[in-house]
């Protein structure tokens, strides 16, 4: 299994090869920890030079209010 800022790392990825919008599936994701907060933040904003969408999906409320505190929520879409 890899690591949550490895995964976000894949979508990166998919972003940098031109997609659209792109889908993060949080269901199985309990915390997250400050690596995966920075991981977050550059997804956002290179989402955001590139007019990506970017979903999160299945977020639970307590990683919901840690981006909310850091002030992400806006920068993301969530399911």
């Amino acid at each position: 299994m890899t690591t949550n800022a490895a995964w976000i790392q894949e979508v990166v990825e998919k972003v940098n090869r031109g997609e659209s919008d792109v889908t993060l599936d949080f269901s199985a994701v309990r915390r997250i920890d400050s690596t995966e907060v920075g991981a977050l933040e550059d997804l956002a904003a290179l989402a955001g030079g590139k007019s990506v969408t970017v979903v999160l999906r299945a977020v639970n409320t307590d990683i919901y209010r840690v981006l909310k505190l850091l002030k992400l929520t806006d920068r993301f879409t969530f399911v």
